[in-house]
């Protein structure tokens, strides 16, 4: 038969889910911030009712306190980040940046092929470009100005002799940063603050 004593002696066995919610929630705030705050919320609510329940048993009820605490303060933390952040800084309107960025590499590459299939020559406009190397006038359209038929002005240029930095398309309309899609001859590609050049360089 069990001694009293000794089982009130007896150290009390730290719940393993109170353990996993502190550290879920220090990582919460710290390096990984909100995908562990859930969990360490989760954890740390079940911990607690298994300790409550174990009638002294089970330990470790602020180890769950403090992960509980931890994961609904990266919660306000995360909508702290958000409010402060500037709006073109979301995901969003960087999504919008990507988009406007891959129609200009697509319209560039286009203008490349066709230099290779006509003695090193661009289009002498984009519509030229439809329907063997785009798929069609909607290829032109950037997300920044999605109104106009073509976002995209086109300096043309032989391919052969143009240098490789020259210009080959910029976005006609901005990003909410104020920043424009430059496409140049070589394919590179960049979204910069830029001032339009002269038609024919």
């Amino acid at each position: 038969m069990n001694n009293p004593v000794e089982s009130c002696n007896k150290p009390r066995k730290t719940s393993g889910l109170a353990i996993a919610s502190f550290i879920c929630g220090i990582l919460s705030l710290t390096i990984v911030l909100m995908p562990v705050a859930l969990p360490s919320i989760i954890c740390g609510r079940v911990a607690r009712a298994r300790i409550k329940k174990s009638e002294g048993t089970i330990g470790g009820g602020r180890l769950a306190l403090a992960g509980l605490l931890m994961g609904y303060g990266s919660f306000v933390v995360f909508a702290f980040i958000l409010f402060v952040l500037p709006p073109d800084s979301g995901p969003p309107f960087r999504d919008i940046d990507g988009k406007a960025l891959t129609i200009g590499h697509q319209i560039g590459r286009a203008c490349r092929i066709y230099a290779k299939e006509h003695h090193g020559a661009f289009p002498v406009t984009l519509g030229e470009l439809v329907p063997d190397y785009c798929s069609g006038a909607e290829a032109f359209i950037c997300p920044f100005t999605p109104k106009e038929p073509i976002g995209y002005i086109y300096y043309p240029g032989q391919h052969d002799t143009d240098s490789t930095e020259n210009v080959l398309l910029v976005s006609k309309g901005v990003s909410r940063s104020g920043k424009r899609i430059v496409i140049r001859v070589d394919g590179s590609g960049t979204i910069t603050r830029f001032v339009l050049p002269e038609p024919g360089r």
